[in-house]
C-alpha cells in the first residue's frame, strides 16, 4: 500500500475576540487567542484542498472573515477551506455583540403602509411601517438593509441614503450599514401624472403577425391598435405591462428589449414601466408537416406525439390500419412508436430507412420531416401460455394491481377469489402488487416460493399464489396405496401441476387452499380418502378436495369398471359416459365413452 503526503500548510487567522468565537480545525476545537493565530493543517490526499478550518460565532455572538490575498481583501465564509495557490492567503475574524448594536437608522417614507424593508446581517428582521420617520438599530459593519414595496408586483419610486439616490436591484433597494448613522429617504409613489412609453413591434411583421395575443396594463386589456401604434402607448410610471404571445403555434426566434436581447419567452413577458420600453419580437409561424404512416395493424401499435407545453407524449389520435396521412406541427414533430398490450412492432422504416429503438422498450422516436414516409410491420401477441393466479380472499383486499405493459400503454388483469387462468404470450412481464384492508403487502408466491418483488415473469402453468391474510408454509400431501400402482392413477394440483411417480410414491408440497385431483386410469375403479375420510367422485369421475394442512390420501384399487360394457353395449347411441361407467351430460377432464369410443379430455397443460 502507497503512504499518502502529509504536505502541511501553516494558516494564519488573525481574531479580536476569542471570548466570542469558537474555533476547529479538521472538525477538532483547538484553543485560540486574541491576535494572531497558527493553524496547521495538511492535504493528505494531495487532492489540492487542505483540511478545513470551521470558526462559529459564540452565543449572543456575531463575526464575519475576510480573506487577503494578493494585496486585495473580501469577505468570505466562516468555513475556511484553502486550496493549492491560496496558501499565502491571511484571514480576519471580526466579532461583535448586542452591546455593539450601536447604529441607528433613520427611514422616512411618504406612504408607510406600502413600504416593507428586510434587515439581513445579525437580525434577519422584517419591518412593516405606519408612521413616516422610524429608527432601526443595527450593528455597525454587519447589516444590511433591504427596501421593497409591500405589495407583489409593484416597485418603489426611490430611496436615497444621506441625500445620495441607490440605483435598484431586480426592483430592491439595498442599504449598507457601515456608519453610525444613516438616514434614508423612501418615495412608494412617483409624481402624480408621470407616464412612460412603450413600444411594440415585430421584427418581420409579415411573419410575425399574430404572435402577440393580448397586452394587459395592471390586469387591464390593451387595444391591439394601440399596443402596435408605431408611437407606441403611455402607460402610468411603475405599472406592470405584461405581453402574451402564442408559442404554440408561433417559434420564438429572439426579442430585443431596449437594446438587450433575450432568446426566451415562456408565453409572457412582465415588466414594471420604471423606464420607456421598446420591445422588437422577432417571431414566426411553425412551418407544417405532412406525412404519410403506413401501419400492417394499428391495434398492435401506440403512436406517440411529444407534447411541448404539457411535456408528455399524447397518443396521435385518428390513425387506422393501412395508409394514413398524418399532419404536425414543426414545433411537435416528433413521435414516437411503441408496441401496444395486444402486439409488437417487428420494424420500422423512414423513407427506406431501417430505424432502432434508442433502448429496448423505449419506442422508436422519429423526427419527422415533411413529405416523408414512414412504414411499421407489427405481429399481434400470440397468449397461449396460462398463468394460474390464486388468490386467498379478495374480501380482505383493499387494492390490487395486476398489469402488463408501461404506465401509458398496460394490460390490465382482474382476478377473483381462488383461482384464475391468465393467458400470456411468452416473454410478458406482469406488475403485482396486492394490499390488505391494513395496507400491508400481500404475500405472494410463485410455484410455492416466496417472489421477492412485484415483478413476475411467468413461464407456461406456473402458479402464482397470493396471501392477503399473512404468511404461509407449504404443507404435505402424502399418498398410501392399496392394491394400486402409480401408473394405474393420476393425481394433478392446483389447476395445472401433474403430480409425477415419486410424488405419488414420497409425497408432495402443497402452499394451503391448494385443490387436488386424484383420477384413475381407464379400467381402473378406485376408492379415495382424506385423513380416513372416504370422498365421492364428480360426474367426470374426479375426486377433488382441498388441502389446508397436511393431509394422507388412501388411494385404494377396488376393481374393474363397466367401462368396457359401455363400449361393446352403448356404442352409436350418441350418449356419454366417464370413466366409471355413469353415464353424463357434459365432458371436462379424464376418459369418457362417446359412441362406443373412448375420448379421451386432458387438463390444462
Amino acid at each position: 500500500m502507497m503512504g499518502l503526503t502529509a504536505n502541511a500548510l501553516d494558516v494564519k487567522v488573525n481574531i479580536d475576540n476569542a471570548a466570542n468565537v469558537t474555533v476547529k480545525v479538521n472538525n477538532e476545537v483547538v484553543s485560540i487567542h486574541n491576535g494572531e493565530n497558527i493553524f496547521s493543517v495538511s492535504d493528505p490526499f494531495n487532492t489540492g484542498f487542505y483540511q478545513s478550518i470551521s470558526i462559529s460565532p459564540n452565543d449572543g455572538c456575531y463575526l464575519k472573515v475576510t480573506k487577503t490575498l494578493n494585496g486585495a481583501t473580501t469577505e468570505t465564509s466562516s468555513s475556511i477551506s484553502v486550496k493549492k495557490g491560496e496558501e499565502a492567503a491571511v484571514y480576519d475574524v471580526i466579532s461583535r455583540t448586542e452591546a455593539d448594536r450601536t447604529g441607528v437608522c433613520r427611514v422616512t417614507v411618504d406612504d408607510p403602509a406600502l413600504l416593507k424593508a428586510d434587515a439581513h446581517g445579525t437580525s434577519n428582521q422584517s419591518y412593516t411601517f405606519s408612521q413616516q420617520t422610524t429608527e432601526i438599530r443595527y450593528i455597525p459593519g454587519f447589516d444590511q438593509i433591504q427596501f421593497k414595496h409591500a405589495v407583489s408586483g409593484k416597485v418603489l419610486y426611490s430611496v436615497s441614503v444621506d441625500g445620495n439616490m441607490l440605483n435598484r436591484t431586480y426592483n430592491t433597494f439595498y442599504v449598507s450599514l457601515n456608519e453610525a448613522s444613516v438616514n434614508v429617504d423612501v418615495k412608494v409613489n412617483a409624481p402624480a401624472g408621470l407616464t412612460r412609453k412603450v413600444m411594440l413591434s415585430y421584427a418581420d411583421p409579415a411573419a410575425a403577425e399574430g404572435f402577440i395575443t393580448a397586452v394587459k396594463v395592471e390586469g387591464e386589456d390593451v387595444a391591439k391598435e394601440k399596443y402596435l401604434a408605431a408611437a407606441g402607448f403611455d402607460v402610468p410610471w411603475g405599472s406592470m405591462v405584461t405581453v402574451y404571445g402564442n408559442i404554440q403555434k408561433y417559434k420564438f426566434n429572439k426579442m430585443t428589449v431596449n437594446g438587450g436581447q433575450t432568446d426566451y419567452f415562456a408565453g409572457h413577458y412582465s415588466f414594471n414601466a420604471i423606464d420607456d420600453m421598446t420591445m422588437v419580437i422577432d417571431a414566426e409561424l411553425y412551418a407544417e408537416i405532412n406525412a404519410t404512416l403506413t401501419i400492417d395493424d394499428v391495434n398492435n401499435v401506440l403512436v406517440t406525439q411529444f407534447d411541448t407545453q404539457s411535456y408528455s407524449e399524447i397518443p396521435l389520435e385518428g390513425l387506422s390500419s393501412g395508409r394514413n396521412t398524418i399532419e404536425l406541427s414543426e414545433k411537435q414533430s416528433t413521435i414516437t412508436i411503441k408496441g401496444s398490450q395486444y402486439g409488437t412492432v417487428v420494424s420500422v422504416t423512414a423513407n427506406g430507412v431501417a430505424q432502432s429503438e434508442a433502448s429496448p422498450g423505449a419506442g422508436y422516436s422519429i423526427d419527422v420531416k415533411d413529405g416523408m414516409t414512414i412504414v411499421v410491420r407489427t405481429k399481434k401477441y400470440v397468449r397461449d401460455q396460462t398463468l394460474i393466479v390464486y388468490v386467498d380472499d379478495i374480501s380482505n383486499v383493499n387494492y390490487y394491481s395486476f398489469r402488463s405493459g408501461d404506465y401509458d400503454n398496460y394490460r390490465d388483469v382482474r382476478v377473483g377469489n381462488g383461482y384464475n387462468e391468465v393467458k400470456f404470450y411468452e416473454g410478458e412481464v406482469f406488475h403485482v402488487s396486492f394490499a390488505n384492508l391494513a395496507e400491508e403487502p400481500a404475500f405472494m408466491y410463485v410455484n410455492n416460493s416466496l417472489q421477492p418483488g412485484n415483478q413476475v415473469i411467468p413461464r407456461n402453468n406456473d402458479v402464482l399464489k397470493i396471501y392477503s391474510t399473512g404468511d404461509k408454509s407449504v404443507v404435505s400431501v402424502d399418498f398410501v396405496l392399496e392394491d394400486i400402482e402409480v401408473n394405474e392413477f393420476s393425481v394433478v394440483y392446483d389447476k395445472v401441476k401433474e403430480a409425477d411417480k415419486e410424488d405419488k410414491e414420497d409425497g408432495f408440497y402443497v402452499l394451503p387452499g391448494a385443490e387436488v385431483v386424484v383420477m384413475p386410469i381407464p379400467s381402473v375403479k378406485i376408492k379415495v380418502a382424506v385423513d380416513g375420510n372416504e370422498i365421492t367422485a364428480n360426474e367426470a369421475g374426479q375426486f377433488v378436495f382441498v388441502v389446508n394442512e397436511a393431509v394422507e390420501v388412501k388411494v385404494t384399487k377396488v376393481g374393474e369398471t363397466a367401462i368396457n360394457d359401455v363400449e361393446a353395449e352403448q356404442a352409436g347411441d350418441g350418449k356419454i359416459f366417464n370413466a366409471m361407467g355413469v353415464e353424463v351430460k357434459t365432458m371436462s377432464r379424464g376418459l369418457y365413452i362417446v359412441n362406443g369410443k373412448k375420448v379421451v379430455v386432458n387438463p390444462i397443460r
